[in-house]
């Protein structure tokens, strides 16, 4: 998607700056508003400065050994369902993906 998008929005011109973001986190289990963080993450930075434009996002989840840590045994989510879920999450995004 990344590369997509910086030949569709970027190309050639020399004036745009192309920007990745990056969201971390257990995603246990992912929902609308970490999708919705990363697109008023973009919204916002593409608003601010008219040469910025966000070319792709990542949604990378943390290894099962921290998930499990954090939220602890009984609504741990392995990393497999977990990459999963994103994956169906951010399926029809033109810019967000799973970076697993």
């Amino acid at each position: 998607k990344v590369f997509q998008n910086y030949k569709k929005h970027i190309g050639a011109n020399k004036d745009l700056v192309p920007c990745v973001l990056v969201a971390t986190g257990t995603f246990c289990p992912i929902h609308r508003m970490h999708i919705m963080n990363m697109e008023l993450s973009k919204q916002c930075i593409e608003g601010k400065n008219t040469q910025y434009r966000v070319i792709g996002g990542f949604i990378s989840p943390t290894h099962d050994e921290y998930c499990r840590y954090k939220v602890g045994h009984d609504f741990y989510i392995p990393s497999v369902h977990r990459n999963e879920m994103i994956s169906l999450a951010v399926r029809d995004n033109e810019w967000i993906e799973i970076s697993p």
